[in-house]
């Protein structure tokens, strides 16, 4: 299944962005994945007034069950930081 990020602002608008890989989910080994703000501030998504942040599998528009487990770890947002 899909592996999704959705961002909600406090002024209610959200914004779901899908991985590229719709293998991503069955991978041993650790993997990062950057978004760009740009592609949820495409879907009106003001990322300095995020309220909510949800990882999923699968569509969230038509939720089901399902097993397995997935780690999330790091959640960032922001710049990503240089070294001096």
């Amino acid at each position: 299944d899909q592996l999704t990020v959705t961002v909600e602002g406090f002024s209610g608008s959200a914004g779901t962005v899908n991985h590229a890989s719709l293998t991503v989910v069955q991978a041993t080994t650790w993997q990062e994945w950057l978004i760009p703000f740009s592609s949820l501030e495409a879907m009106g998504v003001k990322m300095n007034s995020v309220k909510r942040i949800a990882v999923g599998v699968g569509d969230p528009a038509t939720p089901r069950a399902g097993t397995g487990t997935i780690y999330i770890d790091d959640i960032q947002v922001g710049h990503p930081v240089t070294a001096p």
